[in-house]
């Protein structure tokens, strides 16, 4: 679908733009590429709105304020992401990376390692000396993954025994602890450097990547959403099978949540009246016992618990 592209932070007349020349989307290019972060629930600015990154005159708005204004003038507002690129900071990276993401080579660790050791023997060094990134050889992608620690490194010894080279522990923030001898030393699959920096899901982690981006087009209203990076969907191993995959699971729960979005916002205005607050008491995120799943209340349970909240704020 045309669209324009924005530059330089200002949105004033950039819609009326748009309606002049006959176009319905504007995609906010001048934004950091969105990434896929499950830990937001789709809401990219917080469940209020604490965000506010566009500027139209003297008022400051969310993605959701910006798209719903937008909206009333039958235009769609659109943005970047990095498609299944998993950032750091990003839910399924930090504190602790998921152990759904996929891997090159599996190793295993030589000697026990303590929580500082940058001594890390191996007990097979082949291909563990390649720059794990296939475009541009990004050197800050190339990393290990022993229990829920990144370690980055750049090089293995020539001669036994064979360890990592020029190591770094606790890389992206994850926590540096002490591992057994024995222990997993996956080289982790990358997409490749710059704003495209992030690790590869598996396809079952990857379908709740498609996922969130539905819960992202409903919840913050971005319904144009330009995949930069697609080719990463290629990267689990399962070819074009992943990308029709990633797709319909995207469209599919998109249509869900959007039902369930405006099932939640009429419940939300009917008890306004009382002490309430909004939906930022009820949109408790936090991770199931499998570990690439994030739990998100259906409007259902939504519906009991502001009812509750209603029923004691009264009362009091």
């Amino acid at each position: 679908m045309p669209d324009l592209w924005t530059y330089g932070g200002k949105y004033d007349s950039i819609h009326s733009y748009a309606l002049q020349m006959g176009l319905h989307v504007i995609h906010a290019y001048d934004l950091y590429f969105l990434k896929a972060n499950r830990g937001n629930g789709g809401w990219i600015d917080g469940p209020e709105g604490e965000r506010k990154p566009f500027k139209v005159g003297d008022r400051a708005m969310s993605h959701r304020e910006y798209a719903d204004f937008l909206a009333k003038q039958g235009i769609l507002l659109g943005r970047t992401c990095i498609t299944n690129s998993l950032a750091p900071d990003t839910l399924d990276i930090n504190p602790f990376p998921s152990d759904s993401i996929c891997i090159q080579h599996r190793r295993k660790l030589a000697a026990d390692i303590s929580a500082t050791d940058t001594m890390i023997y191996v007990d097979d060094p082949l291909y563990l000396d390649e720059i794990a990134c296939w475009e541009g050889h990004s050197k800050e992608l190339n990393m290990v993954k022993i229990g829920k620690e990144l370690i980055h490194y750049l090089g293995v010894s020539k001669e036994a025994p064979y360890r990592l080279l020029h190591v770094t522990r606790g890389y992206w923030n994850t926590e540096k602890t002490a591992h057994a001898a024995g222990s997993n030393v996956d080289k982790m699959q990358s997409a490749v450097g710059g704003g495209y920096t992030g690790l590869i899901p598996n396809l079952e982690l990857q379908d709740l990547i498609g996922q969130h981006y539905g819960d992202v087009a409903a919840r913050s209203g971005v319904r144009c959403l330009d995949f930069d990076g697609q080719e990463f969907l290629f990267h689990n191993g399962f070819g074009t099978y992943s990308v029709k995959r990633f797709f319909r699971n995207l469209t599919q729960h998109a249509a869900i949540t959007l039902r369930r979005y405006h099932s939640e916002v009429s419940f939300e205005k009917s008890f306004f009246p009382c002490k309430c607050r909004t939906k930022k008491d009820f949109f408790i995120q936090q991770r199931c016992q499998t570990d690439h799943s994030l739990y998100i209340p259906s409007s259902l349970e939504c519906r009991e618990k502001r009812m509750q909240k209603c029923s004691s704020s009264t009362s009091t």
